[in-house]
């Protein structure tokens, strides 16, 4: 989550020119094998996102910010000489909200969102601030390193909430949860008698009644921050991803596919497998995992069977991942989730890495209309909001094309935010049907279907205009080597700034 932290970085040292970072903590932390990047911090596609605010114009890291690595015992002397902390500044993963905690018991006040297990651990304005949109950490970074008084007086109160975590209470409390199972006694929820208001803990709680009494849950995380008084919290809900793989006697490949994303490190997702009763063992191989959901059915063809995948997806995005192809690396979901989280989106997209030719293809920060007119993002590395597909799926009229159709109709008819994520979200595994000529007829039929359907005559003109100014003829001779293709979509990927 550093990535916020380092986009904020340079605007704290503007206001507060002195100010340091001593940044804990490491790549391997949660993985031994992780390849890490350049600077040896985190891997590598997550550092070339996240550095450029914490280094110079050449490349080397600020004289401000200090890596430290994991630390053991020094790490409470580090902390004690800090004067502001900041921990997870997007909440993810943070179900409890522990390292708050372990700055406040040595008083130091905290900076983070209001959010998940935060909302139990820091009191906003008490023990830290805490923000709701990200673009307001460096803001309270800077009033804390700033207002010396606040800072104290913060700290002060945070090495009091911290004794409520102490090892002898929380011991009790189980102790005596454990005596009431023992007698049979249903346990009681306790209305916590203070930073109700703030906290919405009473509401928390009326959350689990409802959920227990009922077998439903309230959805809290749908009310309005505006329905809530001005400093209560927002209690929200982890992003779902639906994986949707169709798939028929796909061998190995499909067993290849589910692996990858059940080795992701987020964990909110559901795997889709849409299977046209295979005859081979491909089925037999899954791994027993509840978040696995086989749905057998006969289908007409590959979007037939992928509009069957939308209509039993639960999540809030879907991701569709072809029989072979893997995620990039087990950190994909995780980037992907943060992303959504900090911006507004229908549909996002990022790139992938095509395994024939070693290569990770290009994609614009822009969808424009005469983009998606000549090219389109390839659609393993497109994200879906899932209330868009289940409102429209695939055209099957289309044979080949129907996943382009599918994103014409999201840029051009529905007006659709198309945002586009600095991740690699892919290792595409090509070939297959869509290399054979009878395809390649089929597609460039459908593709002229396509621009009849979605662009004016005047647009036609304009475009193809404007295509025949790159030199198209020239293009498809290097396309057509695999060297040479290679140089050139690493050149149009720094024009595209990937």
């Amino acid at each position: 989550m550093i990535h916020v932290l380092a986009q904020a970085w340079k605007s704290i040292l503007t206001e507060v020119p002195d100010a340091e970072l001593n940044v804990i903590g490491s790549g391997k932390l949660y993985g031994r094998n992780s390849k890490l990047g350049r600077y040896g911090i985190a891997d590598e596609e997550y550092e070339r996102q996240f550095m450029p605010g914490l280094t110079e114009p050449d490349g080397s890291i600020m004289p401000s910010v200090h890596f430290l690595g994991v630390l053991g015992a020094e790490k409470a002397e580090v902390i004690q000489k800090t004067c502001v902390g900041v921990v997870n500044p997007t909440g993810r993963t943070e179900t409890f909200g522990i390292s708050a905690l372990d700055f406040e018991s040595l008083g130091v006040p905290v900076v983070t969102i209001g959010k998940g297990g935060f909302l139990d651990t820091v009191i906003d304005k008490n023990t830290g601030l805490l923000y709701w949109k990200t673009n307001k950490l460096a803001e309270n970074v800077v009033k804390l390193l700033k207002d010396r008084e606040k800072n104290n007086q913060y700290g002060t109160a945070g090495i009091q909430l911290s004794k409520y975590f102490e090892p002898q209470k929380i011991i009790e409390q189980w102790h005596e949860l454990f005596e009431m199972v023992s007698q049979d006694k249903k346990p009681t929820y306790r209305v916590p008698t203070s930073f109700l208001e703030t906290n919405l803990k009473k509401y928390r709680v009326f959350n689990r009644k409802i959920k227990n009494i009922c077998g439903i849950e309230y959805p809290l995380s749908n009310w309005s921050r505006n329905s809530c008084k001005k400093n209560s919290r927002e209690i929200e809900k982890m992003i779902k991803f639906s994986i949707i793989t169709v798939c028929l006697n796909a061998g190995n490949d499909l067993l290849e596919t589910v692996e990858s994303t059940l080795k992701q490190s987020y964990d909110e997702f559901e795997i889709i497998v849409k299977d046209g009763f295979s005859k081979d063992e491909s089925i037999c191989k899954l791994p027993q995992d509840k978040r696995i959901h086989l749905v057998q059915k006969k289908d007409t063809g590959i979007y037939d069977a992928m509009n069957q995948g939308i209509e039993a997806a639960q999540g809030d995005y879907m991701i569709f991942m072809n029989a072979g192809d893997k995620f990039y690396d087990s950190e994909v979901l995780k980037r992907i989730a943060d992303g959504i989280e900090e911006t507004s989106g229908d549909l996002y997209y990022g790139r992938c890495y095509n395994q024939i030719l070693d290569v990770v293809d290009p994609a614009p920060k822009k969808l424009t209309k005469y983009f998606c007119y000549r090219s389109m993002i390839c659609h393993q590395a497109t994200i879906y909001k899932t209330s868009m597909l289940k409102k429209r799926g695939y055209d099957v009229s289309y044979t080949v094309s129907a996943d382009r159709e599918r994103m014409l109709y999201a840029v051009i008819k529905e007006k659709a935010r198309c945002v586009y994520l600095p991740v690699i979200v892919v290792a595409f595994q090509g070939g297959g049907f869509c290399t054979t000529d009878k395809a390649k007829r089929l597609l460039a039929n459908e593709k002229e279907r396509l621009i009849k359907t979605y662009f004016s005559a005047a647009e036609r003109l304009k475009y193809g205009i404007q295509h025949k100014l790159t030199f198209p003829a020239l293009r498809k001779k290097v396309l057509n080597n695999e060297s040479a293709v290679r140089i050139y979509r690493k050149f149009i990927s720094r024009i595209y700034g990937n």
